[in-house]
Parts: C-alpha cells; structure tokens; sequence
C-alpha cells in the first residue's frame, strides 16, 4: 500500500530567522531571560548524567542550541572545558556577557547544529538541551543528532533533554515532503518576561515553526531517532515539568546514550 503524501509548506531559512528575530526582540525590550540559572529540572538531570557518564575534571563539552549560555556556563564553573553554538548572533552575544559576568572559561559560537565545523571526535560529551524540540523536520532532526556523534570521541555521551509527546507523531502511512517557499507562514506569539527592575513586559516573536510541523517525538520515537544515528540508547525516560501550579506539566523526554 501507497503512503499518503503530506506536503508541509516552511519559509526559506526560518529556522535562523525565528530564533534571531526571537532573541532580538526579547532583549531589544530590556527581559531578563534564561540569564540566572540552569533550571531546576534540567539541574538534576545534568547531575544524575554528569555521574552516569563518569565524566572528569576538565573532560570537554559541547552544547548545541546553547541560547545565552547559562548551562554550559554552569557545567563550565564545575571544571569541564565548555563550547556552545547556536544559530543567533545575538543569543551569542549575551551568552559572553554572561560568561565574563560568571568568570567561566565557556566559549560560545555562531554555527548552526546540523553543520558544525568542529572536527570530528572532537569532544568527551555533547548536550542539547530544549533545542531538539524546536525542529520539526524529520531530516534536519537525523542531522542533527550524527552531528552529535561525529564530534564526539569513541565512547563519548549524549544528553538529551526536551518535550516530548505521550503518543507517536509521525504516522506510518504517511510520508512528508518538505517544500520550500517565499511566503512567511509562522504566526507570533507573545509572552510576559521578566524586566531588571521586577516588573513584567509582554514581547511579541515569530512562534518557532510553521503550525503543520512538530518537534515532539514520542519515547519510542525518540530512541529510534538516536538509534538511527549510530548511538546505543543507555537510559531514556519521560517526566513532567511543572513551572508553577497554576500551568499545566509539560511533558519532557530525558535520554543518556553513548558513541561506541
């Protein structure tokens, strides 16, 4: 039996698009964002890994999608030697100011996460943290994640940690084309952000793919995605992260494999 054909329309290079119009926008309007801390969650995850992978003083990093670099900024200030890149100059440019205001040692470059100049089995442990849920491609999300083994050394670990979805995204009897188009077809979004002196600001930015697509993958989805780049899965599970009572749990997938 033939697969139905889907064909999902996204705008010529959004992907850097939305997240420098998105990092512009937020700072251009004077908000605090993701400057403080490693968020809790994602804080213990990173310890339970950090012990998993028996990583060592000094063994080195790489996080993919860093944003203003406050976790590889963290991990740097524990003693791994850190590297972050992401597509934004501007999320770039805060992550150094952050880093000198932290006296980390953590670098940050421009470079997006499907094509790294980094050579290959350059690094002891890669991360990617609340930035592989931000592609919906299937294509780009396989790229990404042999990105993720090339540089890391033979027995080198991966951690994940993004949303997820309770039940399969992609159906089996459907295939998707991706096609390119001129038209911008990503709606905005606005959110209230935090301002230096404690009080609020609403920001409006591009949402981060067109509607058709999704990021989330399901648990099994997800092991099959590592898998088919070359990772044996070590431990994967599902979890809910509550921001505060008054929102509803978002449902995040955690996963540790290693490079054989």
């Amino acid at each position: 039996m033939s697969k139905k054909l889907r064909v999902i329309e996204v705008p010529r290079d959004y992907y850097h698009r939305v997240h420098e119009e998105r990092y512009q926008a937020i700072f251009g309007a004077g908000a605090v964002y993701r400057q403080k801390a490693m968020h809790p969650h994602v804080s213990r995850a990173w310890r339970k890994f950090r012990s998993f992978a028996h990583l060592r003083p000094r063994d080195s990093g790489i996080e993919f999608g860093s944003g203003t670099g406050i976790n590889a900024i963290t991990i740097s200030l524990e003693g791994y030697r850190m590297t972050g890149l992401d597509i934004s100059p501007t999320a770039v440019h805060k992550a150094a100011e952050l880093t000198e205001a932290y006296d980390s040692s953590a670098r940050f470059l421009v470079g997006d996460m499907f094509t790294s100049a980094f050579q290959t089995s350059s690094f002891d442990f890669a991360l990617n943290i609340w930035a592989l849920h931000v592609v919906g491609e299937q294509e780009l999300r396989d790229k990404h994640l042999s990105e993720c083994y090339r540089v890391l050394r033979p027995g080198g670990y991966l951690f994940l940690h993004n949303e997820s979805s309770a039940v399969d995204v992609l159906c089996p009897d459907e295939e998707i084309v991706i096609q390119e188009t001129e038209e911008w077809n990503i709606s905005e979004r606005t959110n209230k952000f935090n301002l230096s002196d404690g009080g609020k600001v609403e920001v409006s930015f591009p949402g981060h793919m067109p509607p058709e697509l999704s990021g989330r993958r399901s648990l099994h989805e997800h092991q099959m995605e590592l898998e088919r780049a070359g990772f044996t899965v070590l431990e994967c599970w599902e979890d809910i992260i509550c921001p505060n009572p008054s929102v509803p749990g978002n449902p995040v997938m955690i996963a540790f494999a290693q490079r054989v």
